[in-house]
């Protein structure tokens, strides 16, 4: 087993502003995007990550939290979800501190939206 830092926030910034991803989240709509959690260090045991990923300071994250802006205000919400491989079964389940739905949700503050 191999040891290092590890940046999860890099990795939702990344999901957020790909070509591929926000351009589709329109300002006509509620948007909210899901991660389908497959990192080799899952976000559900970093949520404290994806939280500095969307309301972290520059100083701690590189850059500012995509909800502490503009930048990406077609962006309503983010769900975390992790995917999971046992001997019996293989699925996909909803990250830890759960609504009642069994979503964890990161929402836009209200300022900005």
């Amino acid at each position: 087993m191999g040891g290092g830092a590890v940046g999860n926030f890099q990795a939702v910034h990344h999901c957020i502003a790909r070509p591929n991803t926000y351009p589709k989240f329109t300002s006509t709509q509620a948007n909210l995007l899901i991660i389908a959690d497959d990192l080799n260090l899952s976000l559900h045991h970093t949520l404290f990550q994806v939280e500095g990923a969307l309301y972290g300071a520059k100083w701690q994250y590189g850059e500012d939290g995509y909800f502490t802006s503009n930048r990406f205000e077609n962006l309503g919400g983010l769900g975390v979800f992790y995917a999971f491989s046992q001997a019996s079964s293989r699925g996909i389940e909803p990250a830890s501190n759960t609504g009642p739905d069994g979503m964890r949700r990161f929402p836009r503050r209200s300022r900005f939206h």
